[in-house]
């Protein structure tokens, strides 16, 4: 399959500047920041995210947050601990959605002072989109993502016995938020559906019943299609252009895709997903092809399959089985960021 590349962003080097320039013309124009996991290789401090979003827009980058507020979670984690609570049970008490919230706003006053765009991966909080949605009305080049988890999974998981299938962050939300995020996407506030995912295995978690020694990510980038078909489009949440919209197009165009990628139009690559809408089965991970081994929707009902899938006019995957060679994919190095294609 054709691939980009985003880079995450942890510190500017004395060149960065001219590194930055270089990397957009390589065609990498989209770069993750994190603003949590101090202790790692991926954080990066609000003095480097500020100066990058200084330089970011007028480069053609477009900046991408994982947005939760550092100090809330640790501190959060902390008194969890001194109270004895380190079970998988309170991972999402760990992380409660007002460190999302505040992340955001403080994302949103630097797109607004800076003039440069930011993008809000995997939101799961309602409170986070209308932060969005509500800059956006005020001319701030904010775009929203959430993702299936959010959409289908509440934290009642985390109280199963197989609580570890449901590891991510931010972690899932109550009943209440999922059915308010839901309510954001049908009304438009959330421009993008991603998958967010992570190919850790489940056996790396077996036996460890403890929040804070568990790496959170879940597979899902090859279910996203078939949920929110079956969750989304049969139970009248969406239609099917705005499933096309939220999954293709307007990822093609704000990732510097269009108008080669997102589209059947002349010009376009014949990217093409023949998808079946009758067969109903209950999901298992046996039929998928991560290498996780798992999915946290095992055992859902779920209506369609896809069939066959091409690439540039190639089949590359058919009756459920990879047909495509595995030197076919090409890198597509993307346009430097652009709020009108995107349709900001």
């Amino acid at each position: 399959m054709d691939y980009g590349i985003h880079l995450n962003i942890t510190h500017l080097p004395p060149t960065w500047e001219r590194d930055l320039d270089a990397l957009v013309e390589a065609g990498v124009t989209s770069a993750k920041i994190y603003t949590t996991y101090r202790d790692t290789i991926f954080y990066a401090d609000d003095w480097t995210w500020y100066q990058l979003m200084q330089r970011s827009g007028r480069a053609g980058l477009l900046v991408q947050v994982h947005a939760e507020n550092d100090a809330i979670v640790e501190g959060m984690a902390r008194l969890l601990m001194d109270e004895g609570k380190t079970s998988l049970r309170y991972h999402g008490a760990a992380r409660p959605g007002v460190a999302e919230a505040e992340a955001v706003a403080r994302g949103l006053l630097f797109s607004r002072v800076t003039g440069s765009p930011v993008y809000f991966v995997h939101l799961s909080t309602p409170m986070a989109v209308d932060l969005v949605a509500e800059a956006r009305r005020c001319g701030v080049r904010a775009i929203a993502e959430t993702c299936p988890h959010y959409l289908l999974l509440d934290d009642s998981r985390y109280a199963e016995p197989d609580a570890a299938r449901y590891l991510m962050t931010p972690p899932l939300r109550d009943a209440r938020s999922q059915a308010q995020l839901w309510e954001r996407v049908q009304r438009g506030d959330v421009q993008s559906i991603g998958s967010d995912h992570c190919g850790f295995s489940l056996a790396d978690r077996e036996g460890i019943d403890d929040f804070t020694r568990v790496s959170p990510g879940i597979p899902g980038v090859e279910t996203s299609l078939l949920l929110l078909y079956s969750f989304g489009v049969l139970a009248n949440r969406l239609t099917l252009p705005d499933l096309i919209r939220l999954l293709s197009a307007n990822p093609a165009r704000i990732f510097g895709l269009w108008p080669r990628k997102g589209d059947l139009a002349p010009g376009f690559d014949a990217d093409i997903l023949i998808f079946d809408p009758r067969p109903q089965r209950v999901l298992s991970a046996a039929e998928l092809h991560s290498r996780a081994g798992f999915s946290p929707y095992e055992g859902l009902t779920v209506t369609g399959r896809v069939s066959t899938t091409i690439v540039r006019g190639q089949v590359v995957y058919q009756n459920g089985k990879v047909v495509g060679k595995p030197d076919f994919g090409r890198f597509q190095a993307s346009e430097p960021f652009d709020p009108a294609a995107a349709r900001l």
